[in-house]
């Protein structure tokens, strides 16, 4: 294996534009007014104010809710395309458009504020904080519910925002991880959770849970990887039939040594999850989850380089 093969490898130039734009996304803390998404989001509501009616039946507002965010988003996927074929500079189109794609560095952020506050005792800024991470009601939540809450919230983005979109990156480029982020940042605004969304964000979420299905479980083997490398892989294969959420929980309350999962409540409408794990979590674990998201993040990267190198080997033997 070559120097030059390295250098021309898609795959590997891929993987450094992917590490470069998470250094970034760590070094580099933009307003959420200011960033890119906001934009997105803003779209995805007034859309959702035109076409989403509540008095309208259920599957008419399913259908609406799927043609929706294609109406929407797929024009400027062309334009981006196209502005993206003609530039000079390829390689620096697809880093602004994984930039955008794997913004996380405002959950991190929310997340150590949130523990901050919790330290200190003031449960009303904690709960301010969370609120930019979950959805779920956290008026009424305890210390402990608090810190529960931001990990779980954590550990879905991680998959949500960042693994996902890097592994899209990596296999069909920047346009594809752009418009993944664009359809996610439409399922947040249209959550079905939300009593008024839900039928018509009911298409979008169900199409988020098949594009995160294979990244979750790659997170969940990292996952029980760190937790316990022979019990954790045990318990990693008889958990794959488990739903995407009991999955990552699962996995993450074995790294973590921690309990996740239980009673959710949305909108006053208390929702029974599964539990998983014993020692409730309290604010030091917040900090813990963040340096294994890091982790994992890391070893990701480590294997998306493995794999690089293994295929460019096979190909020049």
């Amino acid at each position: 294996m070559t120097p030059p093969a390295l250098l021309d490898s898609p795959w590997l130039t891929n993987l450094f534009i992917a590490s470069l734009v998470i250094l970034l996304e760590r070094v580099l803390a933009i307003p959420r007014k200011a960033h890119p998404l906001s934009f997105m989001q803003i779209l995805a509501r007034k859309m959702a104010d035109k076409v989403c009616r509540a008095n309208n039946p259920a599957a008419q507002q399913r259908i609406a809710g799927l043609l929706a965010p294609a109406v929407m988003i797929i024009p400027w996927l062309i334009i981006i395309a196209i502005v993206r074929s003609l530039s000079e500079f390829p390689l620096f189109f697809d880093l602004l458009l994984l930039f955008v794609a794997l913004a996380y560095g405002d959950v991190e952020r929310s997340a150590k504020r949130c523990q901050l506050a919790l330290q200190q005792n003031k449960k009303s800024l904690a709960r301010q904080y969370l609120k930019n991470i979950v959805l779920r009601d956290v008026d009424s939540l305890s210390e402990t519910g608090m810190s529960k809450a931001c990990i779980e919230g954590q550990i879905l983005r991680l998959v949500q925002q960042h693994i996902t979109p890097l592994l899209l990156f990596m296999f069909f480029g920047g346009v594809s991880a752009f418009a993944y982020r664009w359809v996610l940042e439409c399922h947040y605004q249209w959550n079905p959770k939300v009593r008024q969304y839900q039928h018509f964000g009911r298409p979008l979420e169900r199409l988020i849970a098949v594009l995160i299905f294979l990244p979750l479980r790659l997170t969940t083997g990292i996952f029980a990887l760190i937790g316990s490398p022979f019990k954790g892989i045990w318990i990693w294969l008889k958990g794959l039939q488990l739903t995407n959420r009991n999955h990552l929980l699962q996995s993450a309350a074995l790294m973590l040594r921690v309990q996740l999962g239980g009673p959710v409540i949305y909108q006053q409408q208390k929702v029974r999850m599964t539990r998983f794990g014993r020692r409730l979590p309290n604010p030091g674990d917040i900090s813990r989850s963040l340096l294994f998201v890091r982790l994992s993040t890391l070893l990701l990267l480590v294997l998306c380089a493995l794999v690089g190198m293994l295929f460019i080997k096979g190909m020049t033997s």
